[in-house]
């Protein structure tokens, strides 16, 4: 069962393998929030963790997908239990990383400018350069900050827990657009930016276009014609996207419209 940590009531994955399975398996995309580490001053693209909207996370724990637990907890216990035997044989171990990482950029830097002399036909010169190279060479390296190593003893939290807490923030409206659009084969991820809850795309949102702005709203609920529907729909025609708004109808069936404005396409 994944993993989902919560910390600071964000709801993130940080295994890769768990990101593919869910991606690949389950059409959950969720938006990766992390920096990435050759080239922090950009957020065009981003890496681990990925963060999960609310709508998602309710959905992988009522399909028995995924569970929630408590990061932040985790990582005080395992701070304060630690000995100072661990702390030295942290440091132990981060040096000979680090270590390990100099050689191995030294040794790829000197086997590039012995490739490069020999293209010159400098094959003569390809030791004193090596001990030139050996004796400037580069003495710090960035180092990794990854593992393979699994935190063990999480503190879970309940799945009725969960489940309640995040229903506090999301309306039955809402999730129901998610998944009901979910269970067609969408990818769907947050739809703010064009007012909306959702975008819905008709695959991978990497490969597709979104198709649709998602709005949930309760069968019997009253909302501003002119706002929701008309700047909805004129909205999504500008956008190229139709306007979906719906929910579930009394008698607990499906009542879904897709809107679009006169023109459209």
């Amino acid at each position: 069962m994944i993993q989902i940590k919560r910390i600071n009531d964000k709801y993130l994955v940080f295994e890769v393998e768990d990101i593919r399975f869910l991606r690949q398996e389950h059409l959950i995309g969720g938006t990766l929030i992390g920096t990435l580490p050759q080239i922090p001053q950009q957020n065009v693209f981003c890496g681990l963790p990925l963060q999960l909207f609310k709508e998602e996370v309710i959905y992988l724990i009522k399909n028995g997908i995924a569970e929630v637990v408590d990061d932040s907890a985790s990582h005080i216990t395992a701070l304060t239990s630690q000995t100072p035997e661990d702390i030295e044989n942290y440091e132990k171990q981060r040096q000979e990383a680090q270590q390990q990482q100099i050689k191995e950029y030294t040794e790829g830097m000197l086997e590039r400018r012995r490739q490069a002399l020999e293209k010159k036909g400098m094959s003569g010169k390809i030791d004193k350069e090596i001990v030139v190279a050996t004796d400037n060479a580069v003495s710090y390296v960035t180092e990794a900050t990854t593992t393979n190593e699994t935190l063990e003893g999480y503190n879970m939290f309940s799945k009725e827990n969960v489940l309640s807490d995040l229903l506090e923030h999301v309306t039955s409206a809402q999730y129901y657009i998610f998944n009901f659009l979910h269970a067609r084969g969408y990818f769907l991820s947050p739809g703010l930016r064009f007012g909306g809850n959702f975008l819905a795309y008709p695959g991978d949102s990497v490969r597709y276009h979104s198709h649709y702005i998602a709005i949930g709203k309760d069968y019997e609920e009253k909302f501003p014609i002119k706002s929701v529907i008309v700047g909805g729909g004129r909205l999504g025609t500008n956008v190229k996207k139709c306007l979906v708004l719906g929910g579930e109808n009394d008698e607990g069936g499906d009542s879904v419209y897709c809107i679009e404005w006169s023109g459209f396409g």
